[in-house]
C-alpha cells in the first residue's frame, strides 16, 4: 500500500510539471503567436506604402514620357543586383 501510494505521490508531480512546462510552452507559443502578427501587420503597411510609391511612379514616368515623346521600357527584371 505504501509503495501504491509513493507511486501515485510520484506520478501527481510528474502530472504537475507537465501541466507546468505545457503552460510555459503555451506561453511561449502565444509570444510567438504575436511576433507572427506584428511581423505580418508590418509587411502588410509597407506593401500599401511600395504600392503608393508604385502608382506615383507610373504618374511621373507617364508625364515625363509625354514631355520628352519618349516610351521608356524596362529590361523585364525584377531585381536589380547588389553593389
Amino acid at each position: 500500500m505504501q509503495e501504491l501510494n509513493q507511486s501515485l505521490t510520484h506520478l501527481h508531480s510528474n502530472l504537475s510539471k507537465v501541466r507546468e512546462e505545457s503552460q510555459q510552452l503555451e506561453s511561449e507559443l502565444q509570444a510567438i503567436r504575436s511576433e507572427v502578427m506584428t511581423e505580418r501587420a508590418e509587411k502588410e503597411r509597407q506593401g500599401k506604402t511600395l504600392g503608393a510609391m508604385k502608382s506615383r511612379d507610373e504618374v511621373d514616368l507617364k508625364e515625363l514620357q509625354d514631355a520628352i515623346g519618349w516610351k521608356i521600357e524596362g529590361s523585364g527584371r525584377t531585381s536589380f543586383p547588389l553593389l
